[in-house]
């Protein structure tokens, strides 16, 4: 660092390429405002047609939900305003004190601004989903379930092989429900090490899969494969008791024609095809690249997570195989136009 201080403008000029500051730590400020478009711009889409579908469907969203995006709101705009008072007070202190408290105050400014962007997404995407699995449109489970058995996949000997030991039901069982303590987890690590790119990268990641996810399933609506299945209780004992069917209820209820009041302290994961958790698995993992002591355990974990889909989550296999398609397509996708902004960079 001290080294680079001392490059003057002129200097730097004169550098050979091989040691000149990297275009991609350049041109980091210009990829976070396109993945902050990015994200801005689905969430804006998936705001359009939550209110142009909802007056022609019998669901309605509880006003409640909106008493606590406002709190929640309220809670990071003071934070944010904390924060910011912290970092202004305390960036010019030399002291290690001083740094200490200004790197404290910066992680906690750019974890307010990636949650607010995260939680946003969450809702207006989440409203779309149920709208989507209230449509009434047949299921599509046998469809699934035939394309799995062409693959050569029997997901009923499957069931029974991982069941029949309890050690790997176990590990499957927690590393399936670790998706839920990943998130915040990967927020407030990266905010920490103050990589605002990695988890603007990883909303956007967000973004683009849930677009995707939303048309499968419009499109493709499924119930998963033990409400296709309806195996018999010894066959996945070793796995939770409601497993891969914690969402049918709801799921029933949205189908049946009847009024729904949505309220998202209450909502479930409706999602069978393409499986999320496969999504959530590969970019959660994917954003901690570079950090070998954070990746190799996330890679282990989630590589467990994905396959504790199908016997715990209940998905069907081609479900995590277009969970794998939609994660590659975002990947290249945001690779993409990482190299773009790369490129301008250099040219301008």
């Amino acid at each position: 660092m001290a080294g680079l201080m001392a490059v003057t403008p002129s200097s730097f000029l004169a550098l050979p390429r091989s040691v000149r500051v990297p275009t991609r730590n350049r041109c980091t400020g210009m990829f976070k405002k396109r993945m902050a478009f990015l994200i801005l711009a689905v969430t804006a889409a998936f705001v359009v047609v939550d209110v142009l579908w909802l007056p022609h469907s019998r669901m309605s969203v509880d006003i409640a939900n909106f008493i606590d995006l406002a709190q929640i709101a309220g809670l990071f705009l003071l934070t944010y305003a904390i924060g910011k008072g912290i970092y202004f007070r305390v960036n010019n202190d030399p002291s290690r004190m001083g740094r200490s408290v200004a790197h404290a105050a910066e992680s906690l400014m750019i974890l307010v601004r990636s949650a607010a962007l995260f939680i946003s997404l969450g809702f207006v995407g989440a409203v779309f989903m149920y709208l989507a699995s209230g449509a009434g449109y047949a299921l599509m489970d046998a469809s699934l379930a035939r394309a799995d058995a062409a693959l050569g996949f029997d997901w009923l000997a499957f069931l029974a092989a991982a069941n029949a030991s309890p050690g790997l039901s176990a590990v499957l069982i927690v590393a399936y429900h670790s998706v839920g303590p990943q998130i915040p987890l990967l927020f407030i690590i990266l905010a920490f090490l103050r990589r605002e790119d990695r988890l603007l990268e990883f909303v956007g990641l967000m973004a683009i899969a849930s677009l995707l996810t939303a048309v499968g399933m419009a499109f493709v609506p499924a119930a998963g494969a033990y409400a296709h299945f309806n195996p018999p209780p010894e066959l996945f004992e070793n796995f939770t008791r409601q497993a891969g069917m914690w969402h049918h209820a709801e799921l029933m209820k949205l189908r049946s024609g009847e009024p729904f009041v949505y309220l998202a302290d209450h909502s479930k994961g409706l999602v069978t095809f393409p499986s999320f958790h496969t999504v959530l698995g590969i970019i959660i993992t994917y954003a901690l690249r570079g950090y070998r002591w954070l990746f190799v355990p996330a890679a282990i974990v989630n590589s467990l997570m994905i396959l504790a889909t199908l016997p715990e989550g209940g998905h069907h296999l081609v479900d995590v195989l277009a969970g794998f398609l939609i994660a590659l397509f975002g990947l290249t996708l945001v690779r993409s136009l990482e190299r773009n902004t790369i490129r301008e960079r250099e040219a301008s």
